[in-house]
């Protein structure tokens, strides 16, 4: 087992008797700390965050070129975080939303635990290739002339050169995670899928979105909510809602452990 700890809890006050386990992905460059309010708006939920290693490393240590690096750890510490039997759920935005559906098919193909749902906002679907050309490994100006263009990233970071040496390692670590991604055909999940997606969010259109349907046999459903490629405050409360009225009705479901017979096909 990876002695990498992945599982962070967030909130200070443990919900008592939950009703949800939720497992929260962050984006390219963000954290845990992306989740420390979540627990306001689920107060029914036990939140968990899945922090990426990449930060904790110091400079000049070799990152994470590929998920397939991070998945089985992660993977361990999951199927033994549930141990308890209680029912969850993955939520992840942008890269967040990639982690999640890769950790939830390398469960299934362990015969482990698997999600009652996965609800997903910010990223193309898994199978459709990147619009455009990947940023991950430009110099140092024109990666930042890239972020600029791309938006998500306030200005006053940009120009911040002592805010830029801490994070660039990090972002471009995630980004290429999500940028050099090589997808592979397997059977579709079988469990319900929840996409949102901001009404303005300049990364990500409504083609590659809508194709997340494709990847479960299950029920899905897409909405369009208030925001850019990160929710603001309306969108934020608007997801909290949906998620809410979306997983609370699944969690009296049993979390499998055996593969579907249609899985081996």
């Amino acid at each position: 087992m990876s002695q990498q700890r992945y599982i962070v809890p967030v909130g200070r006050t443990p919900v008592i008797a939950p009703r949800l386990r939720l497992y929260c992905f962050h984006h390219a460059g963000g954290s845990a700390g992306n989740f420390a309010k979540w627990p306001a708006g689920l107060p029914s939920f036990e939140v968990r965050a899945i922090q990426l290693p990449h930060r904790f490393l110091p400079a000049g240590v070799a990152r994470a070129s590929h998920l397939d690096e991070l998945l089985p750890g992660m993977a361990d510490e999951v199927a033994g975080a549930q141990a308890d039997a209680l029912p969850f759920a993955f939520y992840g935005h942008s890269l967040g939303a990639l982690v999640a559906f890769e950790l939830t098919r390398t469960l299934r193909a362990r015969g482990g635990p698997q999600p009652v749902a996965l609800a997903i906002s910010g990223h193309r679907a898994p199978h459709r290739r990147l619009g455009r050309p990947p940023i991950c490994e430009l110099e140092q100006t024109a990666f930042i002339d890239r972020l600029r263009g791309l938006g998500g990233m306030p200005e006053s970071v940009l120009t911040d050169t002592r805010t830029l040496s801490y994070i660039l390692p990090t972002l471009r670590a995630d980004l290429r995670l999500s940028e050099i991604y090589d997808h592979r055909d397997e059977p579709p999940l079988l469990l319900p899928l929840f996409g949102f997606r901001g009404k303005e969010d300049p990364l990500l259109n409504e083609a590659d979105f809508g194709a997340w349907a494709d990847i479960t046999r299950g029920p899905s459903v897409l909405r369009t909510l208030p925001g850019h490629h990160f929710f603001e405050q309306e969108g934020l409360e608007a997801l909290h809602a949906h998620l809410a009225a979306d997983l609370t009705p699944l969690a009296n479901r049993p979390t499998r452990r055996r593969r579907d017979p249609a899985e081996a096909l």
